[in-house]
């Protein structure tokens, strides 16, 4: 006997037109495409709009990309770290360092000053330490290789000019926070102090013909080594003036003078 044959029924079902044109939607076009696709049908989904819908036009990651709101619009032209770098004036790119002058007197910050009392350095044979009036608040404190050259009497209460704008330094573990000016002779036996004349104050500060006055730097950068380039020219006149390029050393009294280093040298 042979199999019985049933009722003849279709394998595949019909693929209604709507479903065939959303699966091209969703796999047969670009991403664009279907971003615009699912941005129209929340479109017309009023608050029932869910997902598909925030992804697409709502305050999620999505729409932040494209509206520049996220990370990436920050760098683009908002006012994260990007835009602060290009835009900010006052940051620390757009400031420009202030010119220098040329390194003469004028950078030296020289004023004059009274040493009130001069010691030993109690670890250092050949270093004395001044409190000097400079006419600040508060004295400074300067250490002086001058024990070998002017006897610690000498040192009380001496009119004195002093360089005030050098960078504090340790000198044997006390620090030095100004120099005192002295001229050497020329053949090196004899360091004397260069004195301002008597009744200019404490605190004025010198004055040199041809230069600038009020020029002088906040501090003296080391690096720049702008004192090394004036020293050379710091010397005394036949006159026992004390002079740069044949400038004297003015105050309001008069010049500044050594007592007899003549030719000498002045640091």
């Amino acid at each position: 006997a042979g199999h019985v044959l049933g009722k003849a029924a279709p394998l595949v079902s019909a693929i209604p037109d709507e479903l065939i044109e959303s699966l091209r939607v969703r796999f047969g076009s670009s991403q664009d495409e279907r971003a615009a696709a699912a941005a129209a049908a929340s479109a017309g989904a009023g608050p029932g709009g869910g997902k598909a819908g925030d992804k697409a036009t709502g305050p999620g990651k999505a729409g932040d990309k494209a509206a520049g709101m996220d990370k990436g619009g920050d760098k683009a032209a908002g006012p994260g770290k990007g835009g602060d770098k290009a835009a900010a004036a006052g940051g620390k790119g757009g400031k420009k360092a202030e010119p220098e002058g040329p390194p003469d007197v004028s950078r030296l910050d020289l004023r004059v000053g009274v040493i009130t009392k001069a010691w030993r350095h109690p670890d250092a044979e050949s270093l004395y330490i001044e409190s000097v009036d400079v006419g600040e608040a508060a004295p400074r404190q300067v250490v002086s290789g001058l024990v070998k050259y002017i006897p610690e009497a000498d040192m009380q209460n001496r009119r004195v000019v002093v360089l005030c704008n050098l960078k504090p330094a340790n000198m044997r573990g006390v620090q030095s926070q100004a120099m005192v000016m002295a001229a050497t002779s020329a053949d090196g036996a004899t360091v004397e102090l260069v004195e301002p004349p008597e009744g200019a104050p404490p605190g004025e500060p010198l004055s040199f013909d041809g230069y600038p006055r009020g020029a002088a730097d906040e501090q003296l950068n080391p690096k720049k080594k702008v004192f090394e380039a004036v020293q050379p020219d710091l010397q005394v006149g036949p006159d026992l003036v004390a002079r740069y390029k044949g400038a004297a050393f003015m105050t309001t009294k008069g010049p500044c003078t050594v007592r007899s280093a003549a030719g000498g040298g002045i640091k």
